[in-house]
């Protein structure tokens, strides 16, 4: 039917699903497609694998760590390694 779709009226689509335990609010299943479908093609389906929603949460982990730093403005940080 999408192929359909897109055949007669040119509308791209990027198909996502899963059957993952995982629990999500609303908000973290956007982001959670958003994140995933930079990788997908348009007009493509997947299935949302374990290994994507585990790659997903190690990017929110990294991404709310660059944060706190940005936050903190302390370039002191151990946290903050500068190699030359």
């Amino acid at each position: 039917m999408l192929n359909r779709l897109h055949s007669n009226y040119n509308i791209s689509y990027q198909l996502l699903y899963t059957d993952s335990q995982a629990e999500f609010t609303s908000s973290d299943y956007i982001e959670l497609s958003n994140y995933i479908s930079k990788t997908m093609l348009l007009n493509e389906n997947k299935v949302c694998s374990e290994e994507d929603i585990n790659n997903y949460k190690k990017h929110i982990l990294i991404k709310k760590a660059i944060n706190e730093l940005h936050s903190a403005n302390n370039l002191d940080s151990e946290k903050i390694v500068v190699h030359y």
